[in-house]
C-alpha cells in the first residue's frame, strides 16, 4: 500500500507501506504481530531485473510456472512483458494477478486495441492504472 502523505525525499512520490504479519504461538491462533515498514524503494530496486529482486522474483517464477510455457520463445516473451511492468506494481501484485496481466498483454500483441489495468491499493487510497495503446495510436495528443 502507499502512504497518503508525499515523501519529502523524492518530489511527487508517496512512500510504500509494507506490512509483515508474524503469527504468534499463543493459544489464540488469531493473535499476530505486525511489522510495518514505510519508505521508498531504491533506484536500484526500481530498475533491477525482476529475477534479481527477492520478493518479486519469487512471484515472477510462480507466475511463469503457472503459465506452463516453454522456457524458450513463449516463456521469454512472457518474461519480457513482466520486465516492462512498473516495479511498484510488481511488489503489489500476486503471482496470479501478475500472470493474468502478462497474458492479457501477450494476447494484445495480436490485436489493435487499447487495454486498461486498474488496481486499487489495499487501503483504497490510490488507484494504479496501466494503459496499453497500439503503437500507431500513441501520439502526444493522447
Amino acid at each position: 500500500a502507499q502512504a497518503t502523505i508525499p515523501s519529502f525525499l523524492r518530489y511527487g512520490t508517496y512512500p510504500q507501506i509494507i506490512v509483515v504479519r508474524e503469527q504468534t504461538e499463543d493459544a489464540d491462533d488469531s493473535a499476530a504481530v505486525e511489522h510495518r515498514f514505510v519508505g521508498l524503494f531504491t533506484v536500484a530496486a526500481m530498475n533491477a531485473n525482476v529475477l534479481e529482486i527477492p520478493l518479486v522474483s519469487r512471484r515472477v517464477n510462480d507466475a511463469l510456472a503457472m503459465a506452463h510455457r516453454d522456457p524458450s520463445h513463449p516463456g521469454q516473451l512472457l518474461l519480457d512483458i513482466i520486465q516492462t511492468i512498473p516495479r511498484s506494481e510488481l511488489f503489489a501484485l500476486s503471482a496470479r494477478g501478475l500472470l493474468d496481466m502478462a497474458m492479457a498483454v501477450v494476447d494484445l500483441g495480436s490485436r489493435r486495441r487499447t487495454l486498461l489495468f486498474m488496481r486499487a491499493d489495499p487501503l483504497a487510497h490510490f488507484v494504479s492504472c496501466l494503459v496499453y495503446l497500439p503503437r500507431d495510436r500513441y501520439t502526444t495528443d493522447v
